[in-house]
């Protein structure tokens, strides 16, 4: 296993729990929200191992080493909290340094003796606990000083970049709102190549799996709620970036148009332009594997005449399904994909 790896969050859920069982501490570094601490929890709970999470950056020099009290004239560093739980630790247990490159270097100090000699005061700390250190990159503008060397020359360091896929799995374990894994699938790693860092405070400035939590949430409120169109503009452009809120936004409308034309092919409203084109994307989405809808789309397509959109269609369905609706106008589907 490589010191220094370039992962997906759906790659490092099946490396991470090798990374713990060999021993060496694991560090993950990626922009904020993609679900750092999360893995971390749900590797424990799969593992069966205890899981402790430790803010360095909340905490001074005494949560890291311990109080400093006499006992017997002489003065001893008691641990107390998650310090004492790790070196009382009789079970398996997983630790986590979170947010630790926004810690001092004083604290990422004592992190590196624990990691390395896995000592707090001369007291040895017990072979079943493993240490993971989180962090996002000092570019990503979050308030990390970065992580000391001495540190990360202790860790197998996991890099990890951003993907749809792994994305829209974590959001069907965690329930998100069907609308928005439509909308993730739909546009897969469109979402996240939109925004840079930035201390803007006037909006989002990217998208993360976290703030499409934050999008499905308000899905499910405005659904729940019934609110009004405009409450729910608000909200969506509220929860992530400009450019996703007015692109899901523009989803919305099109999976309501969809849901219309697999019902009535025959006599749902023409639509024409770059609109158009979005629907047709839509359409062969949700119709995949239901043939009735996919002919139900081809037909209404057809009403279109707009050959640009059928071609479209077609490309983006299989060769069987292809072959199910080209019996609605061979002669049609011949021409358009000769």
């Amino acid at each position: 296993m490589e010191k220094n790896q370039l992962v997906t969050m759906g790659e490092l859920e099946t490396l991470y729990p090798s990374a713990i069982k060999s021993g060496i501490p694991v560090m993950m570094v990626s922009s904020p929200g993609l679900g750092k601490t999360t893995l971390f929890n749900s590797t424990a709970q799969k593992m069966e191992r205890d899981a402790i999470i430790f803010y360095p950056a909340l905490s001074d020099i005494t949560a890291i080493k311990g109080f400093p009290v006499m006992q017997d004239g002489k003065a001893e560093w008691i641990p107390y909290g998650d310090l004492r739980r790790i070196l009382e630790a009789t079970r398996q247990t997983n630790v986590l340094f979170d947010d630790a490159g926004q810690a001092l270097p004083s604290m990422q100090g004592g992190m590196m003796q624990i990691l390395q000699a896995r000592q707090i005061d001369g007291r040895r700390i017990p072979d079943c606990v493993h240490f993971s250190v989180a962090t996002n990159a000092m570019s990503d503008m979050s308030a990390s000083y970065g992580i000391i060397d001495a540190v990360k020359d202790r860790c197998l360091i996991f890099n990890i970049i951003q993907d749809w896929k792994s994305s829209f799995n974590w959001g069907k374990r965690n329930g998100f709102h069907p609308l928005v894994l439509g909308y993730l699938a739909f546009h897969m790693d469109e979402i996240f190549k939109n925004g840079a860092p930035s201390q803007e405070l006037s909006h989002h400035t990217r998208t993360s799996p976290r703030s499409l939590e934050r999008l499905s949430n308000m899905v499910y409120l405005c659904q729940n709620n019934s609110l009004p169109g405009k409450e729910v503009k608000n909200l969506v452009y509220a929860s992530i970036d400009p450019i996703n809120a007015e692109s899901f936004l523009k989803y919305l409308q099109a999976k309501i148009d969809v849901d219309s034309i697999f019902s009535n092919p025959d006599s749902s409203a023409i639509i024409e332009g770059y609109k158009l084109l979005v629907l047709v994307k839509c359409m062969s989405h949700e119709g995949s594997g239901d043939i009735q809808k996919l002919r139900n789309g081809f037909k209404y397509l057809v009403r279109t005449k707009n050959h640009e959109a059928l071609a479209v269609y077609l490309s983006m369905i299989s060769a069987e399904e292809q072959q199910a609706v080209s019996t609605i106008d061979p002669d049609l589907v011949a021409s358009i994909l000769s």
